[in-house]
């Protein structure tokens, strides 16, 4: 019974949280992946779990889209969001893959449900679409509750949409539907890893 009882009181801190973070405002947007079965192993998000994240390149102005796509911040993107409707973009940021949840924050920081574990934070954003599996196994890993969470520090390309209801819920107003995502170098504070 205490056992059950353990697993409740943590589904009702996580379904907190995700309904604080939807319910955040223009500031705490949120949504769930698009899992597709037997998808190609570069667009789902079903890999076996890795142990440890490999170190990654860091992103070049040499890479493809350094040249081309405006390299935005959430900030800018959420203070001038119209200017941004509709275009391909690129903009580096926190991603965060876990229950219910598929998207990019300006950082991680300690959650507080448990010694090291690790949320979203700050201006956040959906990312809608397939994580590569060679961007997801790379990422670090954490369990609250189940799913494993993923997160990492990451460079996204997408389209930026924006005038609708997306993410879990209808939890966000606006989202990037990824066409490239690359992990970036960042190890997290010390006490999470």
């Amino acid at each position: 019974m205490t056992g059950m009882l353990r697993f409740a009181l943590a589904l009702g801190a996580v379904a907190l949280m995700v309904i604080g973070m939807a319910c955040g405002g223009a500031e705490t947007p949120s949504r769930t992946p698009i899992v597709t079965p037997g998808a190609t192993a570069s667009a789902t998000l079903g890999a076996t779990p890795s142990a440890t994240p490999s170190v990654t390149p860091e992103f070049t102005p040499s890479s493809p889209s350094a040249g081309r796509l405006p390299k935005v911040t959430l900030g800018e993107l959420f203070a001038r969001p119209d200017s941004y409707i509709g275009r391909e973009i690129f903009l580096e940021g926190f991603y965060f893959h876990g229950w219910e949840s598929n998207l990019m924050s300006e950082r991680m920081e300690a959650s507080g449900l448990a010694e090291g574990h690790l949320w979203p934070q700050s201006q956040m954003i959906w990312l809608e679409g397939s994580t590569p599996t060679e961007v997801f196994d790379r990422l670090h890993q954490q369990e609250m509750m189940g799913p494993l969470e993923r997160y990492g520090k990451v460079r996204v390309e997408g389209i930026f949409e924006r005038g609708d209801r997306y993410g879990h819920l209808g939890g966000f107003d606006a989202q990037i539907v990824i066409s490239e995502m690359e992990v970036l170098p960042w190890s997290p504070p010390s006490a999470a890893q």
